[in-house]
């Protein structure tokens, strides 16, 4: 403020002496003027800029770490499938090695049976031919 009325003074004084001069340094103080006044903007428009985009971070951030937490819960829930498709799996391997089992015991018990009735129908057949054969 009180650079600017030392000027307007220095410009009043030189009018009065030259005035090519004095419109010469009005010329100046308005150029100086505009360009202050567009570095005020510029400076201003730069803060407004910054703080829009410190806003926008800060909302893209929250918004990932919701997106973060919804798929560690996501991670979660599936692990815990694993783990229940896991148990299941074990099940059923078991029940089919019970299952395998019980089908070779019933193998061999028929094995056995038709192993024993073929031994029974050659003794028959072989008492039967000797006694043909007397």
């Amino acid at each position: 403020e009180l650079y600017a009325q030392c000027f307007e003074e220095l410009i009043r004084q030189t009018v009065l002496n030259s005035l090519e001069r004095g419109l010469l340094l009005l010329r100046v103080r308005d150029e100086f003027r505009l360009t202050i006044h567009a570095a005020e903007t510029l400076y201003e428009s730069s803060i407004a800029f910054g703080n829009r985009q410190a806003v926008k971070a800060e909302q893209g951030r929250a918004d990932r770490e919701r997106q973060a937490e919804a798929l560690e819960q996501k991670c979660a829930l599936l692990r815990l499938e694993i783990e229940e498709l896991n148990i299941a799996k074990d099940m059923l391997a078991t029940r089919e090695e019970e299952r395998v089992a019980l089908a070779d015991k019933k193998h061999a018990e028929e094995v056995r049976f038709f192993t024993r009735t073929s031994q029974q129908l050659k003794a028959q057949l072989d008492g039967i031919r000797a006694t043909k054969d007397k």
